[in-house]
């Protein structure tokens, strides 16, 4: 019975990571820990699959929301971009949310700087 749960959860684990990688975010620009001279002109993410985004944000290192103009797209995806206002110096995290074509929200961030 013990040697049936473990193999069950380490099912659930495999499933789990399987999913997550097949939705997951397959690039970005600016990259994740991209160390940027100016302030990039361009946020674009790209998923590996068609996804529903429902959110991204751009937060700085203030933990303050920095506005991009993101509104929520009616159609479904793989790449989306903005424009981006000037960004001062600091740190900058990207964060998001999708939904993914078995419905289940997927979340992530990365993160760069700007020198």
């Amino acid at each position: 019975m013990k040697t049936l749960r473990i193999v069950l959860i380490a099912l659930t684990i495999l499933t789990s990571s399987l999913a997550w990688a097949h939705t997951g975010l397959r690039a970005s620009v600016p990259e994740d820990g991209a160390i940027l001279n100016e302030s990039p002109e361009v946020l674009n993410i790209r998923f590996r699959e068609e996804v529903q985004l429902v959110k991204v944000a751009l937060i700085n290192a203030q933990g303050e929301s920095v506005a991009f103009g993101f509104e929520v797209p009616e159609e479904k995806g793989i790449t989306y971009n903005w424009s981006l206002p000037s960004l001062p110096a600091g740190d900058y995290r990207v964060s998001w949310t999708a939904m993914g074509g078995d419905a289940h929200n997927v979340r992530g961030e990365f993160t760069f700087i700007v020198k």
